[in-house]
């Protein structure tokens, strides 16, 4: 497995520039665990992960949450996600991400 600590790939950064808040999509050997590196380099302070219960569940995001406190971002978990999610289960996210925006002095959803 490759270390997570290592800096990101030149092609990952220069597909960031400044102000560009588009998904991406990452697939390399261990890129969930570094995910709060990603959120790090992209300048975040706080993080919403937004997954199912089913998941949590698995523990499978164990060592993904745990790396956001290593990598200095705040993280807050909305799962409350449901297939093919409803209107209702997207604000949901939303109304969360404001919430979490509320209680720290760090951006989020605006």
């Amino acid at each position: 497995m490759s270390d997570p600590e290592r800096t990101f790939p030149e092609s990952f950064v220069r597909q960031v520039p400044d102000g560009d808040n588009r998904p991406r999509l990452v697939c390399a050997d261990g890129s969930a665990t570094r995910l709060a590196l990603y959120a790090r380099e992209l300048g975040m302070r706080h993080a919403l992960v937004v997954t199912d219960r089913g998941l949590i569940a698995t523990g499978i995001l164990d060592d993904v949450l745990g790396g956001f406190a290593a990598a200095g971002v705040a993280v807050s978990v909305f799962d409350g996600v449901e297939a093919d999610p409803p209107e209702a289960c997207i604000l949901g996210a939303v109304a969360q991400a404001r919430d979490d925006r509320g209680h720290t002095d760090e951006g989020g959803v605006q």
